[in-house]
């Protein structure tokens, strides 16, 4: 009986141990689950980012690659507010 009493003695702390563990271990897991959410929230954003400036180098590649083929290939110039010429109106 004495043995019993000690068992219950000792078993009651573990098992208040136990339990603060396991709530313990639960909210580790829920901080890391956000965590996750957080991260993957921001890759996604850093992706479509990814893509915009992407876009925005195709583009701007495009208008350097027409300029260098009109001014090289056809013999263009810029114009220049000097080789406007007035027209005259019809009254």
């Amino acid at each position: 009986m004495i043995l019993t009493k000690k068992i219950f003695i000792v078993a009651g702390p573990v098992q208040l141990l136990l339990i603060f563990f396991y709530i313990y271990t639960q909210s580790i897991c829920i901080r890391l689950t956000y965590s996750l959410q957080d991260a993957e929230y921001t890759l996604q954003e850093l992706q479509k980012r990814k893509k915009e400036l992407t876009h925005e180098l195709l583009q701007n590649q495009e208008a350097q690659h027409l300029k260098k083929y009109a001014t090289k290939e056809l013999s263009m110039k810029k114009i220049r507010i000097t080789d406007i010429q007035e027209m005259a109106h019809d009254k």
